[in-house]
């Protein structure tokens, strides 16, 4: 009996004492380092000052605002060559509609720059889950100041302070200890080399060829590559992993604002006088999503989206029914292939749709286009 208690004590203490030893995990090589997220933000933006500074320095009238979704998808200098618009990409890698809020109130809008429009480019039920992402944006949400904000408060106030409670403390030290001790990166690469090794050795029945031959010809077949695009969208991408550690997303569309910052975007637009386009990505259409209550509520819940944002004046714009945008252009669930060809074709479909919007907002400010060559 004090053999399995020792067992257990130890199975709980050694993760939890990994998830804090910084030194152990480098010198055992447990973990890669990453980069933090705001690290990785649109023309090396370090902080809300630096963002400030280069939208002056830009100059532009038309922002986009997203995250990966939105980088692997427009190119600064191609789009603005396309529409003849002045413009400028804000983004951060790994971020989601808190950040997003943040950039708004930080640096747009601060900057003393006057964009005739900002666009956001976002997935279904991003707008309305401020918490995915939180977790990871710590530092980016420091150095925008975030929490000193009383709408931050106002919509994570409550969620922020059950992760200070002791249990929550306790699960997410075990946790980050089991991913010091079983990486999932390393498991995931263990695992594919035996399956291939399993299937290449089974398939070497009835069959007389040499080992380098029957090895180059078969290669690519056991490939668990090809299982990237499979039908139930078993690929997941990085954005799909993280938001799944997350809150459930809402099944209703809900536009109170303790309940997103959806609300206080548009109220930021309104007060500082520049028109807010939310813009639909669409997904890779040959990874259907399981069938569950958020695909069954999907439809409804983006009428109700919709409907709401144009009443209070926004644009709204969603590219899910183009047929030009197929799942040859994906090298995930929602990234599209960065080929110069490939995004280039994705821009023109792009700014087809959103073109009547654009320009004539900016024919009405006074703003007419550049002729795009």
């Amino acid at each position: 009996m004090m053999q399995l208690l020792c067992v257990g004590v130890a199975a709980l203490a050694i993760p939890t004492a990994l998830s804090h030893n910084e030194w152990l995990e480098k010198r055992l090589r447990l973990r890669e380092p990453k980069l933090k997220s705001v690290m990785r933000a649109s023309a090396g933006i370090q902080d809300a000052a630096g963002g400030r500074a280069r939208l002056r320095q830009e100059r532009p009238e038309w922002i986009l605002v997203g995250n990966s979704m939105l980088n692997c998808r427009v190119d600064n200098a191609e789009l603005e060559a396309l529409t003849g618009h002045q413009l400028y990409k804000l983004s951060f890698s790994g971020t989601k509609s808190a950040m997003w809020y943040l950039m708004l109130k930080t640096i747009v809008v601060p900057s003393g720059v006057k964009p005739k429009v900002v666009t956001i480019m976002f997935r279904d039920r991003d707008l309305t889950r401020p918490t995915v992402r939180v977790i990871d944006n710590a530092e980016m949400i420091g150095r925008l100041d975030g929490r000193a904000l009383p709408e931050w408060q106002q919509v994570l106030g409550a969620y922020e302070a059950s992760l200070t409670s002791p249990w929550t403390k306790l699960t997410t030290r075990l946790g980050n200890g089991f991913d010091t001790l079983m990486p999932s990166t390393k498991w995931n690469e263990w695992a594919r080399n035996k399956v291939q090794k399993t299937a290449f050795n089974l398939s070497a029945f009835g069959d007389n060829s040499d080992y380098p031959v029957r090895r180059e010809q078969r290669n690519d077949l056991l490939s668990m590559n090809h299982l990237r695009k499979s039908s139930d969208g078993a690929d997941n991408a990085e954005d799909d992993e993280a938001d799944k550690k997350d809150t459930e997303p809402p099944i209703r569309f809900d536009s109170s604002p303790d309940q997103s910052f959806l609300p206080h975007m548009v109220k930021l637009a309104q007060q500082a006088g520049f028109k807010l386009h939310f813009h639909r990505i669409k997904t890779n259409p040959d990874m259907t999503p399981p069938m569950d209550e958020v695909q069954r509520t999907r439809v409804a819940y983006l009428a109700d989206l919709k409907a709401w944002v144009e009443a209070q004046g926004c644009y709204f714009t969603d590219e899910s029914g183009e047929p030009e945008i197929t799942g040859r252009m994906f090298v995930d669930t929602i990234h599209i292939h960065t080929a110069p060809e490939n995004r280039q074709a994705y821009q023109k479909i792009f700014w087809r749709q959103v073109q009547p919007l654009i320009d004539e907002l900016m024919r009405n400010a006074g703003a007419a286009p550049k002729t795009a060559p």
